[in-house]
């Protein structure tokens, strides 16, 4: 078993791996419950949003040519329904800021976002070739960013689907 992610809400933790492991804890997570994978035979849960301790999201994706999906929970993780799905639309980032806004984005510039808890992806821009990391900053904002191999940049996406670099120093190396 893989372990990809680790997320808290309260005294509520999930554990998401990329190879179809899926589960929760509460308190101090003496006992793990799995979860219903929401992913098809050869998918791989990539990413977690974890809103409050009903709400879950998740991306799941399988290789080229890069066919995903975008799944919710409103049952602490026991069922899904999927909100996204899509071909040849590499994720390389998800994130929900609540119930209803979120995005994914994708190489090369591209990106989907929801303002209405994925009944409609609208498509757009951001300003990363790729992504490598990202970190929600509040319920409107997260800060995104690329590794110096591919173009070392930062920047701030808002849930109003606006970008913005983030000046940083050169990283030696």
């Amino acid at each position: 078993m893989n372990i990809g992610e680790i997320h808290k809400k309260g005294d509520f933790i999930i554990v998401n791996g990329p190879a179809g492991f899926l589960a929760k804890c509460y308190g101090g997570c003496d006992y793990l419950t799995n979860l219903t994978v929401p992913d098809f035979t050869g998918y791989y849960s990539d990413k977690i949003s974890l809103i409050d301790t009903n709400n879950i999201y998740l991306i799941s994706h399988v290789g080229f040519p890069h066919y995903g999906y975008v799944f919710k929970s409103e049952d602490v993780g026991n069922s899904w329904v999927a909100l996204y799905d899509t071909t040849d639309f590499l994720f390389t980032d998800f994130m929900m800021f609540d119930t209803l806004n979120g995005f994914v984005l994708s190489t090369f510039y591209k990106s989907v976002m929801t303002n209405n808890d994925g009944a409609v992806w609208a498509t757009g821009v951001h300003p990363l070739i790729i992504t490598s990391a990202s970190l929600k900053i509040n319920d409107s904002t997260a800060i995104i960013g690329a590794n110096r191999q591919v173009n070392n940049k930062l920047i701030m996406f808002r849930s109003n689907h606006s970008s913005v670099y983030i000046p940083t120093q050169p990283i030696a190396g």
